[in-house]
């Protein structure tokens, strides 16, 4: 299996690197320009959504880039949020991510008295019980998620201001997760094992 992580100014490529190293024994090759191939995309977490999918696009990795390039997209939070419809974390109401998914990535604190960063270990849940083994603590850093509505493409949820969020988003070829496996120790390494041989 032949893995690859986009590289942007922003992102953990390290700590990510060497979670899938660890996990797999591949190497991880860095995807610099367009005619760079792998089995499996890594998008890594950290950044601002609008930057970074600005950055991503003047580099003309755009969605048909994504889809003749890759078999399989795999996100890690921001990660995540880049493969959905669109998100307000930037100056101007809604920017387009990728859209594959549908899902709008929004603050998760909708008022003053709510946590606005969501920082630590959270209990995740999965909904079918051929990923029961999955449920446990993972380390979450964000500000924004994308609400739980219980789709078939929402395969866990977290729970946080008293409001479920998706906690891991599967459709098709692309897999995304709202925490950060590289940081949540044996669990994160179950989980990216147990995910990434999942079709």
């Amino acid at each position: 299996m032949k893995f690859g992580i986009i590289k942007y100014s922003s992102s953990n490529t390290g700590n990510v690197k060497r979670l899938f190293r660890k996990v797999f024994k591949d190497e991880i090759l860095e995807i610099n320009n367009i005619n760079d191939k792998s089995d499996i995309l890594i998008l890594p977490g950290v950044g601002n959504f609008e930057f970074v999918m600005n950055e991503l696009i003047a580099k003309k990795f755009d969605k048909a880039f994504l889809y003749k390039n890759f078999k399989r997209i795999f996100g890690i939070c921001l990660g995540m949020h880049l493969l959905q419809k669109c998100s307000s974390e930037c100056e101007s109401g809604f920017k387009e991510g990728f859209s594959f998914g549908k899902k709008e990535v929004i603050p998760i604190s909708s008022n003053q008295d709510e946590k606005r960063v969501h920082t630590g270990w959270n209990y995740v849940k999965f909904i079918n019980k051929k990923f029961f083994i999955l449920d446990g603590y993972y380390f979450f850093s964000h500000s924004f998620g994308i609400l739980w509505t219980g789709e078939s493409d929402e395969i866990a949820y977290y729970e946080i201001n008293n409001k479920k969020f998706v906690a891991v988003f599967k459709k098709d070829n692309f897999t995304g997760v709202q925490f950060h496996p590289e940081l949540s120790g044996e669990k994160g390494r179950e989980l990216i094992s147990f995910l990434v041989k999942i079709k």
